[in-house]
């Protein structure tokens, strides 16, 4: 099942209007539902029941079948009837600021195609939480005898928090300054640089240029961190969980040279006379001034990269890539170099915009993707399966939230245990 249909085209015709409301005609509003979060709606209905959930009337039966979920007494502690208007607008309100959130960061000649999705994306939004609460519904409906609890076992922990600002900075002499603790302003001098903390980023201001000694720097992320840096040039780069960047606190010679483990998003500043080098996993890519997401994560099957403005050249060993805009390189791990033309760009860009977006992933890629942001390990009581998983949640999102829209999709259930998510 998609919770996030995006890829499904909505009509405006008369027509579709009328049998729309004849749809609504034959078929109860619930029954509808129902069908939709068992992904038994054929490709037309789906189209048609998302039209109809943006009309004045059928928004209202939304929000009473919100109502009736959290009036139920199986939902007893989560809210009262009266709620379910604010939950409504909430929803919206997330919904928009997300589609707002991605439209920033992409080129301008995609804005207008994402624009077209926005109904779709806050359908899907309200879908998604309607979905989840049923689920907590039917769960509690399976289990109104539980087995009674002795009073020396443990309890189990029922969430696990999101990731957030978390990074370490080396600095030249070796001292480690942790930045999610550092207080706002200045943290130390470094070279012909200042490095200063501002608001959950990292700045370096050259403020003494000349003949200094070279000094690196290097910020890393746990899992569970992620964290943005204004490199001395004025280059932007944002790191995701687990991944680190190197790199002069200077840029002095005829290139600008970096190096990074894990996955970061690059927005160059341009300079023709110095290019830009990010050196990775023995690969390298070279710009002059350009947007860019490089994927390496060594338990991922490809190293990626992902061009979004501008051009690069990837290499490795004796094999060169020119990239143009929406173009990714994929290397395996044998060697293997291919160029990928309209990759999936809102999928590679969704760490950056505070998002998870699966689009047929299987339930590997989507876990390693949740231990990585949680800071969670994984435990398989059962071989995975061949489903794929059509899921877009924001990464703010707690783990309990996550794993219960994705049980939503297939038959496969979830559990908790300290910090581990059990699969089975």
């Amino acid at each position: 099942m998609s919770l996030y249909p995006g890829t499904v085209k909505t009509g405006c015709q008369s027509a579709a209007r009328q049998h729309t409301r004849k749809l609504m005609s034959n078929r109860p509003f619930n029954e509808l539902m129902q069908d939709y979060t068992r992904n038994q709606l054929t490709g037309e209905e789906l189209q048609q029941f998302l039209e109809m959930i943006q009309q004045e009337p059928f928004k209202q039966l939304l929000k009473d079948h919100i109502s009736q979920l959290l009036q139920d007494r199986s939902l007893s502690g989560l809210a009262d009837r009266r709620r379910a208007p604010v939950i409504f607008e909430n929803i919206l309100s997330v919904a928009r600021a997300n589609q707002e959130a991605v439209l920033v960061d992409l080129p301008p000649k995609q804005r207008s195609s994402f624009r077209r999705w926005l109904p779709l994306s806050i359908a899907a939004a309200l879908l998604a939480v309607v979905s989840v609460l049923a689920a907590w519904m039917w769960n509690h409906a399976r289990s109104t005898n539980p087995a009674p609890v002795a009073k020396h076992q443990k309890k189990e922990p029922v969430d696990v928090l999101p990731g957030g600002r978390k990074a370490l900075l080396t600095l030249g002499n070796g001292t480690v300054i942790t930045l999610d603790d550092a207080a706002n302003g200045p943290l130390a001098k470094q070279g012909a640089s200042t490095v200063i903390k501002l608001n959950g980023k990292l700045d370096y201001k050259v403020s003494s240029p000349g003949n200094q000694e070279t000094v690196y720097n290097t910020i890393s992320t746990p899992r569970g961190g992620q964290y943005q840096v204004e490199l001395p040039d004025g280059s932007m780069v944002w790191l995701n969980a687990v991944s680190s960047i190197r790199f002069p606190t200077a840029f002095t010679g005829p290139e600008r040279r970096v190096d990074i483990t894990g996955e970061a998003y690059f927005e160059v500043a341009k300079n023709r006379d110095h290019p830009f080098v990010v050196a990775v996993n023995g690969s390298e890519v070279t710009v002059m001034g350009t947007h860019f997401n490089v994927m390496a994560y060594p338990d991922e099957a490809l190293l990626q990269t992902t061009l979004f403005e501008g051009s690069v050249a990837f290499s490795h060993n004796n094999q060169t890539l020119v990239l143009n805009p929406l173009e990714q390189s994929r290397l395996n791990k044998k060697g293997g170099l291919d160029k990928i033309r309209d990759p999936d760009a809102e999928d590679v860009i969704a760490w950056k915009n505070g998002l998870f977006h699966f689009d047929n992933a299987d339930i590997r890629t989507v876990m390693r993707q949740l231990a990585r942001w949680y800071d969670v390990d994984v435990e398989y009581r059962i071989t995975p399966d061949d489903n794929l998983y059509h899921v877009e949640m924001p990464r703010s999102s707690k783990l309990s939230s996550v794993l219960k829209v994705l049980e939503l999709t297939a038959n496969i259930h979830f559990s908790i245990e300290e910090r581990r998510i059990i699969v089975s």
